[in-house]
């Protein structure tokens, strides 16, 4: 069974399954029910950009199964609508937190690279890990000096992966391509182009793959095509434009289909997240009036700000004004290429 402890508790189950007691006070094992314990749902998101995004998107989509969802993130932990606690939930103590509370029904973990790097994964298995991407950030932490280094970093979470549990990868990212060529994983690819060499070849070994074709983000496996919601319809595209919001989209899809949601409900679950900043604080939130839209993101990489900059430019704005900040922990060279 699924087992956790820490200096403060010990447990056994995963959400809704999970029993807990203080760590000096274990009972006798032949006093549980072991019958009644077992796990829920589990995924794993990391990656550079686009992490809490792909979280959240996730839980909607989780919801909309039937599923209370359980999601941690650098904003907070959350059960269904309720907020446990808000702060830096993305490294094992938020995992564990979640992972014991009874109404955690289905549970996705922000998984941050600090976290990963000075605690671990926080699970020992999963049912699915996704990274969107790799790029330049944080570059000096850690020992990390590339971009390279910081995939190694990342792909960590595959660690929780068993033989039949995939790794979710962005066929648009060369870091994700490059160590995929290494791995021994069953993997998921994502991607905006239908046609992109590497989905092609996956499929046609029959593998299983997420795309934009036609305007539709589509499901393949087994040689069978789905097509399950229409790029405008997904609210955070803004129409389609935020290209980068598609393949968070694409990589929330891919990771929901493995932990139980059908394509209605991938539908329904994508269709209904807004993403303003209700529901998605400062990240990809627009506001309108009067003629003027502004336009609210949390990028602080190069690789974010040039999605957010490709956003922008598609909105056609006769006259763009730009207000930028940066986090004190970046390097200079990391501030300039800003």
């Amino acid at each position: 069974v699924p087992f956790l402890w820490d200096d403060d508790e010990v447990s056994v189950g995963f959400g809704q399954t999970a029993l807990t007691w203080p760590a000096d006070q274990l009972p006798d094992p032949d006093s549980i029910d072991w019958s009644s314990v077992g796990s829920v749902p589990l995924g794993i998101v990391t990656g550079t950009n686009g992490k809490s995004t792909t979280v959240r998107l996730a839980a909607s989509i989780l919801n909309a199964a039937g599923l209370r969802a359980g999601i941690t993130s650098t904003d907070y932990i959350r059960v269904g609508e309720e907020i446990l606690d808000r702060g830096d939930y993305s490294g094992p103590g938020g995992a564990r937190t979640l992972l014991r509370h009874p109404k955690s029904e289905a549970v996705v973990l922000e998984v941050a690279r600090g976290g990963l790097l000075r605690r671990g994964i926080g699970v020992e298995l999963a049912d699915a890990a996704l990274v969107t991407n790799v790029a330049e950030d944080h570059m000096g932490e850690y020992g990390i000096n590339s971009v390279a280094e910081m995939a190694e970093a990342k792909f960590i979470v595959r660690r929780a992966l068993g033989a039949d549990a995939p790794l979710i990868l962005n066929a648009d990212d060369p870091e994700s391509v490059r160590m995929a060529a290494t791995l021994n994983n069953k993997i998921i690819w994502f991607g905006v182009d239908a046609g992109h060499p590497i989905i092609k070849k996956h499929l046609a070994s029959q593998g299983k793959a997420a795309f934009l074709a036609e305007g539709w983000l589509v499901l393949a496996e087994g040689g069978k095509c789905r097509k399950v919601v229409r790029a405008n319809d997904v609210p955070v595209t803004f129409g389609g434009v935020a290209r980068y919001n598609i393949h968070n989209a694409l990589a929330a899809m891919s990771l929901c289909s493995i932990m139980g949601a059908n394509d209605e409900a991938l539908a329904k679950g994508l269709k209904s997240f807004s993403g303003d900043a209700g529901v998605n604080p400062g990240r990809g939130n627009l506001y309108q009036k009067d003629g003027i839209r502004i336009f609210i993101d949390f990028a602080h990489n190069e690789h974010g700000l040039k999605a957010v900059a490709d956003t922008v430019q598609a909105f056609k704005a006769r006259r763009n004004i730009v207000l930028m900040g940066q986090a004190g922990d970046r390097s200079d060279a990391e501030i300039s290429a800003c």
